[in-house]
């Protein structure tokens, strides 16, 4: 291992440190908890009164997270805010230690959790961002707490950009609640108030991440006209992200593939296809690419079998779709689907010609 020859040979040279992380982070990742303890401990004693420590132990940290280990990760979180609470990291793994918390399920430790933030950090320059976040990650799972906290970037912070999201956010409790109503109008507000700000796309985009999530808990219930009427303000709000607001590299591309979804649910395939064959053009590299390009095939079969198009024009559209999932995407989850596909369907052709 290199970092650890690093660490043999030039203990005192001025990366050392970071090889010392590096044996610690590749401990983790080939699941060497017993090497990763000693490596940490070895970081921690011998780069004690290195002014980079903190960002090598948060930096484990996220491994940890990457890993599912959130004991660890809690641990370390919390050495970092004992031993170095002026540091740049302390109040980010003070979150950390509160998410690592929501992931063990520890709600006392949560709420401990969070008060910690604000009596050690409710100063910071950062604290609405960090409350924002935190408020994030509770969403569904204790919407009363997220709310107060939401309501403090709200009534605190009002000058900071999270105070829209918030807002957004606290519109998005509204809607879950089945207070749709009150939801409306919070959003109908942000998009009066806050039409030139530069985070108005973000808080549109949360606006249509709300109607989304409440349209199959609607579907779950039996309520198919009130999930319809989620799917349709949902795409209203992409479609203004898409035709009205600044481009974005990442909110454009992702508002294209869910108003394609949206168009999906409501059965109008053709406009699925159009919006996700966009975003495979303009965006190659969204994550979700190889997948909506794999729809955009099966919405030519679905397009078939409501007559829409013909049996030759929907497999050609499909085949031409598939070959380029594997031409580009050839990795990817989809891939074995579209290959199963164009196999059946090219011996079905030879067999045909029979």
């Amino acid at each position: 291992m290199l970092y650890q020859y690093v660490v043999d040979n030039w203990p005192d040279n001025e990366r050392a440190i970071f090889s010392q992380r590096g044996v610690v982070l590749t401990s983790i990742a080939l699941d060497d908890q017993q090497k990763a303890d000693s490596a940490t401990e070895k970081l921690l004693t011998n780069f004690s009164h290195d002014k980079r420590l903190p960002k090598a132990i948060f930096d484990i940290v996220g491994a940890y997270r990457g890993r599912g280990n959130h004991e660890k990760r809690r641990r370390l979180a919390q050495y970092i805010v004992d031993n170095y609470p002026g540091s740049g990291e302390a109040i980010w793994a003070q979150q950390r230690i509160i998410f690592a918390c929501i992931a063990l399920r520890d709600d006392p430790n949560t709420d401990a959790g969070i008060d910690a933030l604000f009596s050690k950090f409710s100063s910071h320059k950062d604290i609405a961002s960090a409350v924002y976040g935190t408020a994030r990650k509770l969403n569904r799972k204790d919407d009363e707490t997220a709310r107060g906290l939401y309501q403090y970037i709200v009534e605190r912070h009002a000058s900071d950009r999270h105070a829209i999201l918030a807002q957004v956010n606290l519109g998005q409790i509204k809607l879950r609640s089945g207070d749709e109503p009150a939801a409306q109008a919070i959003f109908n507000k942000v998009l009066t108030d806050c039409a030139d700000h530069p985070v108005l796309p973000q808080a549109v985009g949360l606006m249509a991440e709300g109607y989304w999530d409440q349209a199959p808990i609607y579907e779950n219930a039996g309520l198919v006209a009130e999930a319809r009427n989620c799917y349709h303000k949902a795409l209203a709000k992409w479609t203004l992200i898409i035709e009205q607001l600044p481009k974005n590299p990442y909110l454009t591309a992702w508002a294209h593939h869910f108003a394609g979804e949206c168009h999906w649910y409501l059965g109008e395939y053709q406009e699925a296809i159009d919006y996700y064959q966009k975003l495979v053009d303009n965006w190659p590299e969204y994550e979700a690419a190889s997948s909506a390009l794999f729809a955009v095939g099966l919405g030519y079969q679905r397009l078939k079998q409501a007559k829409v198009m013909t049996e030759s024009e929907a497999d050609a559209a499909t085949r031409a779709a598939y070959e380029r999932l594997l031409q580009d995407y050839a990795t990817s989850e989809r891939a074995y689907a579209a290959r199963s596909w164009l196999k059946y369907h090219v011996k079905h052709a030879k067999g045909e010609q029979k």
